[in-house]
């Protein structure tokens, strides 16, 4: 079995905004939530409060794997660039020569 080795980097932009990540008082207050509805319940409003974080949760999430994937490599153990073509393309479009 060969084993392939990954690279990624978020760029310096993305990590100074903060855009790779949920506030931590929205995911305290998602795992409030959860914990409430196993025990108590929830009311009509928590419900849809917490709908309306784990859409958004999900959002962040989702954009974060795209840019993890954007931004791979992965090189075989002779050293040779078997990146998926489509991650490739995706990649000379966002950076052009």
């Amino acid at each position: 079995m060969s084993c392939a080795r990954l690279f990624f980097f978020l760029s310096l932009g993305e990590m100074e905004r903060g855009d790779f990540m949920l506030s931590p008082d929205k995911l305290a207050r998602i795992n409030e939530l959860a914990k409430k509805k196993k025990t108590i319940g929830l009311t009509m409003e928590e419900a849809k409060e917490q709908t309306s974080l784990r859409k958004e949760y999900l959002e962040v999430f989702r954009s974060n794997m795209k840019k993890t994937i954007e931004n791979v490599t992965v090189i075989d153990p002779e050293g040779k660039d078997i990146t998926p073509d489509k991650v490739k393309r995706i990649k000379s479009n966002k950076f052009p020569n």
